[in-house]
């Protein structure tokens, strides 16, 4: 029953007691029968059974348990572009997100800009951070990675660049952030495009079989605690969900469907539109299975919040989001 058809059955149930008392002939004994009603209403619903409030309290943790993550390649985005920081501001706001990584920022200001928009004017005074850093050179310019998140709901527990014996054209940010008193990681990655040329090609596949070897030497590392799942997010310019058997442990792994959607750049002209396939993806590695069970859910977005007024894109990329429920799992004595 919805909380809406429960308000309505508690109100017809109100009116018929309201009508009772107000039938009474005297003052008194209306005042009496108040009285004795709200007694009533105290006492049962402080006697509720233990086990029933037991169950209340795990769902309200269940809800508590949610995650939900968007990546988005932002395509150079600069302080300049004063409407599309509005419109990426807009679009966290409307998609109720609490974490948001953004690839190839090549401005701060940008990011700065978006984290004032955010605290200003975001749902239930909630209050944003961002997290960034230059990663390594990008098309044109040195390239930024940026991971906004809501204070409210996690703690930043440890944020680095990169990792020694992983080599990347772009680091990867890493961020251990807690949530309900259980650690997870987030890494943001940008990797290497291979669209130019064969030793490219080379570096990306590198790139990729770099990224279980990294995400088990995260999952024991002490740095920010013992994280129990490993968020990889960002754009991998490939479709890890094919042939995914030779890059992880698919039994602790579940892939999030990667953006294979053809966009137009807003960088090419209109008579020479480039068309590019963006394989963005939200990855989740569980570290210890027997312990948590963890749903990935992908929120479907409107194209049009990913629009300018004037119809054009934001970005070559479409974003990605999936809402996460994690539970821990009961060990039976």
């Amino acid at each position: 029953m919805s909380k809406e058809d429960v308000k309505k059955k508690i109100q017809k149930h109100l009116n018929s007691i309201i009508k009772i008392i107000n039938d009474q002939e005297d003052v008194k004994t209306s005042q009496n029968l108040l009285v004795y009603a709200i007694d009533e209403l105290e006492k049962n619903v402080q006697s509720k059974p233990s086990a029933q409030k037991q169950q209340e309290e795990e769902e309200e943790k269940k809800e508590n348990n949610d995650i939900s993550i968007i990546t988005w390649n932002v395509n150079q985005l600069k302080q300049t572009e004063n409407k599309h920081i509005q419109r990426i501001h807009q679009f966290i706001v409307d998609t109720n997100a609490n974490i948001v990584c953004l690839q190839e920022v090549t401005d701060k200001e940008a990011l700065i800009e978006i984290k004032s928009l955010l605290n200003k004017n975001y749902k239930g005074n909630e209050v944003w951070d961002c997290e960034f850093q230059e990663t390594g050179q990008g098309y044109q310019q040195q390239e930024i990675s940026a991971c906004f998140y809501n204070t409210n709901k996690f703690k930043l527990k440890a944020v680095y660049y990169g990792k020694d014996n992983f080599e990347y054209t772009r680091k990867p940010q890493i961020l251990y952030l807690e949530k309900e008193g259980k650690i997870f990681t987030v890494v943001n990655f940008h990797l290497k495009d291979a669209s130019s040329g064969a030793q490219n090609k080379i570096r990306l596949e590198n790139e990729i079989k770099n990224l279980k070897p990294l995400s088990d030497t995260l999952k024991e590392d002490q740095k920010g605690g013992n994280p129990f799942l490993t968020l990889l997010v960002g754009d991998f310019n490939r479709n890890l969900t094919i042939q995914k058997e030779n890059y992880f442990d698919i039994s602790s792994t579940i892939f999030g469907t990667p953006n294979e959607s053809t966009m137009s750049s807003k960088s090419q002209s209109k008579s020479k539109q480039k068309r590019d396939q963006t394989y963005d993806q939200i990855i989740a590695i569980l570290n210890n299975p027997k312990e948590t069970t963890v749903q990935l859910k992908q929120i479907v977005f409107d194209d049009c919040s990913m629009k300018l007024m004037n119809g054009q894109y934001i970005s070559d990329h479409l974003a990605v989001g999936y809402d996460i429920k994690f539970e821990d799992q009961k060990i039976s004595s």
